[in-house]
């Protein structure tokens, strides 16, 4: 962001200069903010009904590569 904020500083809008970069303004916002803001995105909390237990993928991979499966 010292790249966008130099040309700022020396005279240039800044939605010009993050462009002359190849990112829009909005991403130059949100690069700006990442050092003081906490990023409150999340991934799921909640873990599906329908989640393989912990056994299970060791049983599909068993059968898949059963010999009677490979082609």
């Amino acid at each position: 962001m010292t790249l966008v904020d130099e040309a700022a500083h020396a005279g240039a809008r800044r939605e010009r200069a993050a462009a002359q970069l190849g990112l829009t303004w909005r991403t130059a916002q949100r690069w700006r903010g990442a050092g003081s803001a906490i990023d409150g995105r999340h991934g799921p909390r909640l873990i599906p009904h329908n989640r393989l237990s912990d056994t299970e993928p060791a049983k599909l991979l068993a059968l898949a590569n059963r010999p009677d499966y490979r082609g």
